[in-house]
């Protein structure tokens, strides 16, 4: 996830492969729409250039003001398992999670904490990638 675009990163990787199929039956996975997003992070319901197909994304940082327009809808309840891990948490009740928008500089991404959204300080190094929780994102055909 270090320095690149969700396309060609690694938790994109992982959230499409092995997380995807440990959390989702067959059946269910059947059921959620592709879509595609490209080396600038937009997202497309059809393949455009550049892009790479996703069952499974994070939400860049206008799909979290889109779909969780309060601050309080975006904060991210802490499970027993956040606080007893290394993922950083508000007063163990609400964990930080990563979008997966650019952030600022070329080694920032933005994340959300407390229900801001940020990219201050969020340079993404091998030791504070993983402080962050993930909170995937699908669009489901329901015919």
């Amino acid at each position: 996830y270090i320095d690149k675009p969700w396309s060609k990163s690694t938790i994109r990787f992982y959230v499409n492969n092995d997380y995807l199929n440990a959390v989702l039956s067959e059946r269910e996975i059947e059921r959620i729409v592709t879509v595609y997003i490209d080396d600038k992070d937009e997202l497309y319901f059809e393949k455009a250039e550049n892009s790479v197909d996703n069952k499974l994304f994070f939400l860049s940082v206008n799909e979290a003001k889109k779909y969780l327009k309060t601050e309080k809808s975006r904060m991210a309840p802490a499970t027993q398992y956040a606080v007893s891990s290394s993922l950083w948490t508000v007063f163990d009740q609400y964990a930080y999670w990563w979008l997966r928008s650019q952030g600022r500089q070329k080694a920032d991404k933005y994340y959300v904490r407390d229900g801001n959204i940020l990219s201050d300080n969020s340079t993404v190094e091998i030791w504070n990638y993983q402080s962050f929780g993930i909170r995937p994102a699908m669009y489901i055909d329901f015919r």
